[in-house]
């Protein structure tokens, strides 16, 4: 038996949940409102679902994006690798503004290509050290 309660739809119906013992016309109502509830959950199950497969569509876009995108986005540790100096170098380059780069909230970026030909301009070859010439090697004459 059940508790006598009733139970609120989304609909603003109410169905019983309750053993019905009124009769074959209160069971005929009974089972029709649950057909009807089930039903109408089923078309909603499948609108989310078709929603939630969007999504995961436009998400695996994004991510294909990001990840195309991600080996032409630089943080400090690439530049400092590709140019071969310090961080502070680094920083300093940045804060005068002397190295391409870009913000994103308050991370600096940089992008590869921007850099690469930053570099070929004559901004210092990557990997080389900052005196190169014997003239002004320590020891050189």
């Amino acid at each position: 038996m059940g508790r006598g309660g009733r139970l609120p739809t989304d609909r603003g119906r109410w169905y019983c949940t309750d053993d019905v013992t009124s009769g074959d016309m209160a069971d005929v109502a009974h089972t029709t409102d649950i057909a009807e509830m089930l039903g109408e959950l089923r078309a909603e199950l499948a609108e989310l679902c078709e929603w939630v497969e969007a999504q995961q569509r436009e998400i695996a876009e994004v991510r294909s994006q990001v990840a195309r995108a991600g080996a032409t986005i630089w943080a400090y540790d690439d530049v400092l690798r590709f140019l071969g100096v310090s961080k502070r170098k680094a920083e300093e380059l940045v804060s005068k503004k002397r190295i391409p780069h870009f913000h994103i909230g308050s991370l600096v970026r940089f992008h590869r290509r921007a850099v690469e030909e930053w570099a070929k301009r004559g901004c210092r070859k990557p990997g080389t050290p900052r005196f190169h010439s014997a003239a002004r090697a320590p020891g050189g004459e």
